[in-house]
């Protein structure tokens, strides 16, 4: 069963192998040929594929995490304590963009969480999110509407996946997304560790009218395993002020907004 599935979705199995080198520290082809029930060649290129993306380090029969770890995701707990006067300030800069009366998407993130913070007291206004934490906050807001996208809990980072979400998404509008991205990049636009979130960030997109990016520097001229949008589908970016000039200037020639804070 693990080969038919595995086997055809080339994607989910590299982020299966990504996730299994997480957990156990170091990989062999052996190990992933028995686990996938595929050949050492398909497995060799996947390594291949994966450190040219510099998501692992490949070694004689296997492979090992990165130095700087690129292909570990943080949980919710982890990002908390990351550049948090950034998100603080990308957060609150991004609440004059909600006017009363509005429909507004909160994809999940911790500086979406931060915008979230700063709208409680924006009166009508309607919320729809798959992050649990932005759920509980806005439940105390008297003025707000909450739909929380119903699916399978991600454990340990406090947010909704699953078919049901997308399925929820696709019969909604949404007046502005405000979007979460673990990566930046002319190459390949936005991206995130994770396919099933990625899902439902394209659904989150397809159905807004306007894409507000929220993302602190370090998340510049950087990639994550999956793509999830073109930078052209964005319509602005809210960053802090350590973006380099010459990569704003390069997202604003592509007809992106960038407001730096």
């Amino acid at each position: 069963m693990a080969g038919t599935q595995y086997g055809e979705f080339a994607e989910l199995r590299r982020q299966e192998i990504l996730d299994r080198l997480q957990c156990l520290g170091k990989i062999t082809v052996a190990e992933l040929c028995e686990h996938f029930s595929l050949s050492p060649a398909t497995i060799r290129n996947d390594l291949a594929e994966l450190q040219r993306a510099g998501l692992l380090q490949r070694t004689h029969g296997g492979a090992i995490p990165c130095r700087r770890r690129s292909g570990h995701e943080p949980t919710s707990l982890e990002k908390e304590s990351r550049n948090v006067e950034s998100k603080r300030a990308i957060g609150y800069r991004a609440a004059d963009m909600v006017n009363p009366g509005d429909v507004i998407a909160l994809d999940t993130g911790t500086t979406t969480y931060e915008l979230a913070r700063c709208i409680v007291s924006v009166p009508n206004l309607t919320v729809i999110t798959n992050d649990l934490r932005i759920a509980a906050l806005l439940e105390n807001s008297p003025g707000a509407t909450v739909f929380l996208l119903g699916g399978t809990v991600r454990r340990g980072f406090s947010c909704t996946i699953g078919k049901s979400v997308l399925d929820s998404l696709s019969r909604m509008y949404v007046d502005t997304l405000f979007l979460a991205t673990n990566g930046i990049s002319l190459r390949r636009g936005f991206s995130t560790p994770s396919v099933e979130v990625a899902d439902i960030k394209r659904q989150f997109i397809a159905v807004a009218g306007r894409v507000v990016a929220l993302a602190d520097s370090t998340k510049m001229d950087t990639e994550a395993f999956t793509s999830f949008a073109a930078l052209e589908q964005i319509d602005l970016l809210v960053t802090d002020n350590g973006i380099a000039p010459d990569f704003k200037n390069a997202l604003e020639e592509l007809g992106i907004e960038v407001v730096s804070v």
